[in-house]
């Protein structure tokens, strides 16, 4: 095993966010919510027993490798499926949260967050295509971000009665033409465009209390455990909202959805319940497209063994109008924090007929070999779900992609451990980056025919424990790689870090 491999492995990490900035498009408005998400000091008991539980999921994640995986759909109906009251009904009602052992502030959830997020052993090197060149950018020249608007307080402290109940908070926030939603730990706001909260009582609601509408043994209703997903459907003028469900023991894991009747985000919903029986789909990350909704995973056997990186389309028409749902689900063990493609834009993608984009890479850079960012298809048949594939969308063996090839030069922040190595002022403590994980969103957008992927992720360009962004655009991703006339290709791509700062966790 390579020492690079060890030392990724031998770290226990807790993910803590720190402040979130979502950007928003220029004719909108932005919010920021912010929290203080500082790693504390662990008592002797505390790390022997994060010790021990690493040393159980380290060997789990090692024999989880050598698992084959499915090329075959997991095909699934949604387990539970109601309406909900609406958001203004529900926080008139001023209902009472759920219990402490059902909520996000549980004893033990931050350790149980660190377990669920270890990542696993990097894979072999695969050298495939020509390495694209890369960049550094040492210089900070005029800024070309949108004007600031109105700035207000989102959820977090500095809200009244607003309690932090975990880390990390899970900042997330979707903006429509005249709404905000924006949702922190378990509770999520809805604001006007001028930041009036517009819920009544606190302006807040727990989560979960959004799918009280359905049956009293839904996992959706009965926990309330954060990890949500916000999003505007602007194709079809609706909202999405999503989190996670578990019990105690991990035996029974949900992801709950909740998608709007109507344009108002403050009016009802249609409920969700998808069941993952005894294995946790962790960090999920929400792609609208013109076809499907298509959701990444990382799962979890017991909520600590990881079983593979999942990804999901589910019917998104029948969710529109209320109506009973499929989800097709791909599962692969050498598949780790996908991203969905999420459309950008009123037009539509140059090619609507394959399914929806997934990007990973294969960590190579960490070990021997290049470092290679990889696109796969998922292609959805919700008339015969059967016949939904999984490839690089032109005829490839299950799980192929499209490879990109980049030099072996940079190392990812924080020896990609995903632990906390950001200084913060005014303390000693330390925050984190998420590694070299590439950051939601994967932005997809078709500007007169000519169609590009954008994304960062956080690396240490000079090995100097200083986080930088990398980023890169990607031209014609929907295009075959087998014509090169319109073969995807890295149109450009550079690492910022103009000075010794450190910037990371880039939208």
């Amino acid at each position: 095993m390579k020492t690079a491999n060890v030392a990724l492995l031998a770290v226990l990490f807790t993910m803590i966010f720190g402040l979130s900035l979502i950007s928003t498009s220029a004719q909108n408005r932005s919010v920021s919510a912010g929290s203080n998400n500082s790693v504390k000091a662990k008592s002797k008991t505390e790390e022997k027993r994060d010790a021990e539980r690493l040393k159980t999921v380290r060997a789990a994640i090692l024999a989880s490798r050598k698992a084959p995986q499915d090329d075959k759909p997991i095909v699934t109906q949604a387990e539970f499926q109601g309406v909900s009251d609406s958001l203004l009904s529900i926080a008139e009602q001023n209902l009472p949260r759920v219990s402490k052992e059902n909520d996000k502030s549980a004893k033990d959830e931050v350790a149980m967050e660190a377990m669920r997020q270890l990542k696993r052993e990097a894979g072999p090197s695969i050298a495939l295509g020509p390495v694209v060149e890369s960049f550094l950018q040492t210089e900070a020249l005029a800024p070309s971000a949108a004007v600031p608007g109105t700035s207000f307080e989102g959820p977090g402290q500095g809200i009244t009665g607003f309690v932090i109940t975990g880390a990390p908070p899970d900042t997330t926030m979707a903006v429509g033409p005249n709404h905000i939603i924006a949702w922190v730990n378990t509770s999520l706001m809805i604001f006007n465009k001028s930041g009036t909260p517009l819920l009544p009582g606190l302006g807040f609601i727990p989560g979960n209390q959004i799918f009280f509408g359905l049956p009293a043994t839904s996992q959706c209703r009965l926990s309330n455990r954060g990890d949500p997903l916000v999003q505007y459907d602007r194709l079809a003028d609706r909202w999405i909202l999503s989190q996670f469900a578990f019990n105690a023991s991990f035996s029974q894991n949900s992801q709950c959805f909740a998608v709007s009747t109507t344009s108002d985000p403050l009016g009802t919903y249609s409920l969700y319940d998808f069941s993952f029986g005894g294995v946790l789909p962790d960090y999920g990350k929400l792609g609208i497209w013109n076809d499907a909704y298509y959701v990444s995973y990382n799962m979890f056997t017991g909520g600590a063994t990881f079983s593979g990186g999942r990804a999901c389309a589910y019917d998104r028409t029948a969710m529109l109008a209320g109506a009973a749902t499929t989800q097709v689900c791909f599962n692969s063990t050498s598949r780790f924090s996908m991203l969905p493609a999420d459309l950008d834009g009123a037009t539509l993608p140059t090619d609507t007929t394959r399914g929806g984009l997934f990007l990973d890479w294969n960590w190579a850079f960490l070990a021997a070999g290049p470092y290679t960012i990889r696109i796969s298809r998922l292609k959805p048949d919700f008339v015969t779900p059967g016949n939904s594939t999984f490839n690089d969308g032109f005829g490839g063996a299950a799980f192929s992609f499209i490879p990109f090839v980049l030099p072996a030069t940079d190392i990812a922040a924080c020896a990609d451990s995903g632990g906390s190595c950001v200084p913060q002022l005014g303390t000693s403590n330390l925050l984190d980056t998420l590694g070299s994980r590439h950051m939601y969103r994967l932005a997809y957008r078709n500007r007169a025919g000519v169609d590009s992927l954008v994304f960062t992720q956080s690396l240490d360009p000079a090995g100097a424990s200083v986080a930088a962004l990398r980023w890169y655009e990607i031209r014609n991703p929907l295009g075959n790689p087998g014509v090169p006339a319109t073969a995807p290709f890295i149109y450009q791509n550079s690492t910022f870090a103009p000075t010794t700062a450190n910037r990371w966790m880039g939208s």
